[in-house]
């Protein structure tokens, strides 16, 4: 018989690791510390979206990190 714990457990652990995508204020892109472009970044987030359950995702950009950069990442 399952207990509640080890249901919590076995839920804990599929829960998978969050998205960290950094823009800094040279727009340069990054997916979990890896540069990539533009481009490239919305298949992996198509490929990350298929996933249940998604994956957190986090955006950051730098503090002179012009709005507009971060914007375009948003949008896709």
């Amino acid at each position: 018989p399952e207990t509640d714990m080890n249901r919590e457990l076995v839920e804990k652990k599929a829960q998978p690791s969050p998205i960290t995508i950094a823009v800094t204020e040279d727009n340069r892109i990054f997916f979990n510390d890896e540069p990539i472009t533009l481009a490239l970044l919305e298949s992996r987030l198509s490929v990350e979206a298929q996933k249940v359950p998604q994956p957190a995702l986090n955006i950051r950009g730098d503090k002179t990190t012009p709005y507009r950069f971060i914007n375009d990442v948003v949008n896709i």
